[in-house]
């Protein structure tokens, strides 16, 4: 119990930090409805505790593969920032307020790859966890599965409790302002693409 809500805070910790998949959330959930909204936080989700998992069970094949493509992966992610930001800035009116699957797997699928491709997680895992006191040679199979258990909680909270919060705000929204939240959050995207590729200037990418 005490490591599940260790994971529980480390979940919240990873979370919260305001970035790109946090605009997405945002957005989707005052543009399109609670449901994209959620989708979008459950790709973060699924992307921290893969991340997760590689740093509690030490999974050597796994740090290594992102360590090594570390920078294609920012490349990648940076790309797709720039792209979905620009897509979004002329996004000139409300959307359809229609429903449906594949919306929905697209919110899920972007914020996914978002998370996939910023390296910098499984760094944070690390650290985290030392900070926390929960690495450890001796930890069981289900002392890991706990941890990884309070992770996935902390996450799904923290996405939840963001998509639900927003939501509130969503009746307040005209046409007029729907364009005004596609100009600033398609323009936050643009900035963290920008800085992500940005940051490659003093480490460029290099075929392994």
């Amino acid at each position: 119990m005490i490591l599940f809500l260790k994971g529980i805070a480390i979940g919240l910790a990873i979370a919260a930090p305001v970035g790109p998949v946090a605009v997405l959330c945002i957005r989707r959930t005052l543009a399109h409805g609670i449901a994209q909204g959620v989708a979008s936080g459950m790709g973060a989700v699924t992307a921290d505790v893969f991340f997760g998992s590689a740093a509690s069970f030490g999974v050597a094949a796994v740090s290594g593969l992102v360590l090594t493509y570390e920078n294609w992966l920012r490349s990648a992610g940076g790309l797709f920032m720039l792209v979905l930001g620009v897509r979004t800035y002329f996004q000139q009116s409300k959307p359809s307020e229609a429903q449906g699957t594949s919306p929905i797997l697209r919110a899920y699928g972007t914020a996914f790859f978002l998370t996939i491709t910023n390296p910098i997680t499984i760094f944070a895992f690390t650290a985290i966890f030392a900070g926390f006191g929960v690495v450890s040679d001796n930890m069981s199979v289900d002392d890991t599965l706990s941890l990884l258990g309070g992770v996935a909680v902390g996450c799904i909270m923290w996405w939840c409790g963001l998509t639900l919060i927003t939501n509130r705000f969503r009746a307040r929204f005209s046409n007029d302002s729907h364009v005004w939240l596609h100009h600033l959050s398609g323009g936050l995207l643009v900035l963290f693409g920008i800085a992500s590729i940005g940051s490659l200037l003093f480490n460029p990418p290099h075929m392994p």
